[in-house]
């Protein structure tokens, strides 16, 4: 701790035996937890007990999280304890209130994503405005809000720069709007990934830029997938029989092969088939015809 954190040399030695007796007293809380909580943010020895740490928990509590939630809170994010009420935790839970964030559903995004804390009303415009300037519309913003909240804790610089590589995939920014109604969980993949798979369907699966485009449009998480995720499919689907162009024709018209397991249901399809009797130019036909025959 001391190399961490020097200055708690300075800190009164009954000041921190208050606090350290007071983290105990918490209901869910060891003292091997309490451990783990000063080694991760020593400094929390130095917070006021009666003016930062005890309000800053019976806040916490008033929002409706238990004493199990709150050791899982602050052993995440100890710094928590020494964030003013007044100024940070309320404003920033009252946002989330009006973002539609309550009951359960609160607590959950607090616990799981508390950088949230800090977040201010300034950035939450700015986050929404930045997403009305991609196209993006009022019903996809509150769909990637509610099913993805931590995306508000990016930067709006890394925001725009993770939005352009969407816009370089899907070919114009009004496809941004759909793209985030059906699948809001797309905004996890980083610039990198987008850029990566993109290229690889390109390169490899042939696909040009309108193609790609209409795919990502169909299931936009196609571009979330690993180039080992893509290549096992497409090795898989010669497996089955189809040749390249029939691969491009299946995966047109059935993008959702992709989200499927190659050796829970690719593999064991492709025996299925076999000892039914088809031949693999009888499955070529059958896949590429009807691509959902390879889930079943």
């Amino acid at each position: 701790m001391l190399t961490r954190a020097p200055s708690i040399l300075a800190y009164q030695s009954q000041q921190m035996l208050h606090i350290a007796d007071y983290i105990t007293s918490l209901g869910s809380f060891s003292i091997e937890d309490v451990a783990v909580l000063l080694q991760r943010e020593p400094r929390i020895l130095g917070y006021s007990l009666t003016g930062a740490v005890i309000p800053a928990v019976n806040f916490l509590r008033s929002v409706g999280i238990k004493d199990e939630k709150l050791l899982q809170l602050l052993l995440i994010a100890p710094r928590v304890l020494g964030m003013s009420v007044e100024r940070t935790l309320h404003p920033a839970v009252n946002l989330l209130k009006e973002m539609g964030f309550t009951g359960d559903k609160l607590v959950s995004v607090i616990v799981t994503s508390p950088s949230l804390l800090c977040l201010k009303t300034a950035k939450y415009d700015s986050f929404c405005k930045l997403l009305e300037e991609y196209g993006i519309g009022e019903e996809a913003r509150v769909k990637l809000v509610q099913n993805l909240p931590s995306c508000l804790t990016m930067s709006i610089p890394a925001a725009s720069v993770r939005l352009q590589s969407f816009v370089e995939v899907a070919g114009a920014q009004g496809d941004l709007d759909l793209i985030f109604k059906k699948r809001p969980y797309v905004w996890r993949t980083s610039e990198k990934s987008v850029r990566h798979s993109a290229n690889y369907l390109r390169d490899n699966f042939g696909f040009n830029a309108e193609e790609l485009r209409l795919l990502v449009l169909r299931d936009p998480l196609i571009i979330s997938f690993t180039k080992d995720k893509l290549a096992d499919t497409w090795i898989s689907l010669l497996g089955l029989g189809l040749s390249d162009s029939q691969i491009k024709v299946a995966i047109r018209r059935f993008p959702g092969v992709f989200h499927l397991s190659v050796q829970h249901n690719l593999v064991p399809k492709t025996q299925f088939f076999l000892e039914s009797g088809f031949t693999r130019e009888q499955i070529a036909l059958l896949v590429t015809g009807f691509p959902q025959s390879a889930t079943r």
